[in-house]
């Protein structure tokens, strides 16, 4: 689209929920749907494939826009083909360091990031490009809802909404959802709620992850999430379950699968990548349950399963019904 949408990132929080600079956090691409990190050739201070959050977030802006903004009051390393702007003063809030980038952009949208959300998808974004030729010229943005009004920190925004932003902040506003509740603002009717997770806390570290066959509570390797946070039983969608004899093995699929969900620290993921030969055999992936919640799960490979029987129901407990 050339210059008809320039982004900008998000850069400057003080991150004091996470306790650590947010943007500098390492993502594992193995863990997401993006491997980024082979794809666009990211490399780390140490010569590693793991990028960033920040580095992350620029690799997909980079392959959606021509110009990528890093909207910052620290000078961090920028990635190569990214520009910085000052955000001065600092840490006044993503409302007013939104507001310092005007005037230092000349396309007519800004693509608006922040840059905690590990799991941005390139594709999805260039889809909801390809839209904003319909959307209304009244409308000042395009952006997905929430339960609390929009997603201001991963949407579009028109250059020219600078006016009735400055006159709100000028009247003391310094919120997004406060300004954009007396805006037009058109909805982005498919949103992807996994897109929209963002990292907070170091809670938001740990991986939620959805299990099927030994390791549910009760079967042979659930030894492994001893130490794992219970969080339900829940459903997948769109997979089938197969029966490999001793294990099960999960495919897309028209079925459902049933199973549980646990939260687990870093070390426990270790010991399941190595329990599942994660990616070799398996592979790990972020998935939307039925319940709406995000979780990543383990993957089989379609030539693992041939010639062995789908378990009806897809539950591995009801495997011998």
């Amino acid at each position: 689209m050339g210059n008809y949408v320039s982004t900008v990132v998000l850069a400057g929080g003080q991150s004091r929920r996470m306790g650590r600079d947010k943007a500098m956090l390492p993502v594992d691409p193995l863990a997401l749907d993006l491997p980024l990190a082979l794809d666009l050739n990211i490399k780390c201070a140490n010569n590693t494939t793991v990028p960033t959050l920040l580095q992350q977030t620029c690799a997909v802006a980079k392959s959606c826009t021509e110009q990528v903004f890093i909207l910052s009051s620290h000078s961090y390393d920028l990635p190569a083909g990214c520009q910085w702007i000052s955000e001065d003063p600092p840490h006044q809030g993503p409302l007013k360091a939104f507001a310092s980038c005007f005037g230092q952009i000349e396309s007519e949208w800004i693509l608006l990031l922040a840059c905690d959300l590990p799991y941005l998808d390139a594709q999805v974004l260039r889809r909801w490009m390809e839209e904003l030729e319909q959307v209304p010229a009244n409308s000042i943005a395009y952006l997905a809802p929430n339960p609390k009004g929009w997603e201001c920190l991963c949407g579009f925004y028109r250059a020219n909404s600078y006016q009735s932003l400055a006159q709100f902040i000028a009247a003391g506003g310094n919120s997004f959802q406060a300004w954009l509740q007396d805006q037009q603002v058109q909805t982005i009717p498919h949103s992807a709620p996994q897109m929209l997770i963002n990292w907070n806390s170091p809670a938001d570290l740990s991986t939620i992850i959805f299990v099927y066959g030994t390791l549910l509570a009760g079967e042979s390797n659930h030894g492994l999430l001893a130490n794992a946070e219970f969080l339900g039983a829940d459903r997948l969608a769109n997979a089938e379950l197969y029966n490999l004899g001793e294990y099960p093995m999960m495919l897309p699929g028209a079925g459902t699968v049933t199973g549980e969900v646990y939260r687990v620290t870093a070390d426990t993921l270790a010991k399941l990548d190595i329990l599942e030969e994660h990616p070799e055999i398996y592979f790990r992936g972020q998935i939307i349950l039925a319940s709406g919640r995000s979780s990543q799960v383990y993957w089989g490979r379609s030539h693992h399963t041939v010639n062995f029987p789908g378990i009806a129901g897809g539950d591995w407990r009801l495997r011998d019904r």
